[in-house]
């Protein structure tokens, strides 16, 4: 069931918002309301973490910070004893 909404706006947001949905093959009317789902409809998925990702990022290991890599990297570098750099 469709409901009509009356919106005033800038006139030049309208006149390039029609092009833009004219270029896409879309109504304005459609194109807000495929923005306005959009913006509805993610707010709640943005939010939310999924059991199954969670579990993902359970098997992460990553990094503390980009000073923990450089460390990492130096350790290997100059401790390893098998290293190619070791004097």
């Amino acid at each position: 069931m469709s409901s009509k909404v009356t919106l005033y706006m800038d006139e030049s947001v309208v006149r390039h918002a029609k092009e833009y949905a004219q270029s896409r093959h879309k109504s304005l009317s459609q194109l807000i309301e495929q923005y306005l789902r959009f913006l509805t409809e993610s707010e709640g998925v943005s939010s939310e973490i999924t059991p199954r990702v969670s579990r993902l990022s359970d098997t992460l290991e990553l990094p503390a910070s980009e000073d923990q890599l450089k460390f990492d990297y130096l350790s290997r570098k100059y401790l390893d004893a098998d290293s190619p750099h070791r004097r």
